[in-house]
């Protein structure tokens, strides 16, 4: 038996993509993405991506003002936050497990223990 001297498959001598043709693709790739980045920045401060996830969810319309009053950390794994928005307090109890909110009524503030 006598092999051919060419290889029955013609392997590929020279590269599928030059390398400054891969340069210029990347540099175009990134620059489209810097595009899309920044313009999607102008529309959520235009307020013109509101639906989109990312932003905050049940919150009305406009600003709201919101005050943390007080902080205490009840344990290693636990704390409390009284947080005051639009002139409603919240009591916020956080731990390892789970996040609490509960809204605080007018009359059932304790006294000052001074």
């Amino acid at each position: 038996m006598v092999l051919p001297e060419r290889p029955a498959i013609p392997y590929r001598a020279d590269t599928p993509v030059a390398t400054g043709e891969l340069a210029w693709a990347m540099t175009a790739v990134a620059a489209a993405l810097v595009v899309l980045v920044l313009l999607a920045v102008v529309l959520r401060r235009r307020g013109l991506l509101r639906g989109l996830p990312g932003g905050l969810r049940g919150m009305p319309e406009g600003d709201v003002a919101v005050h943390a009053l007080a902080s205490r950390r009840l344990s290693r794994a636990t704390t409390v936050h009284l947080v005051e928005a639009d002139g409603v307090r919240y009591l916020i109890t956080e731990s390892v497990r789970a996040c609490a909110m509960h809204p605080v009524r007018p009359g059932s503030e304790p006294e000052d223990r001074a």
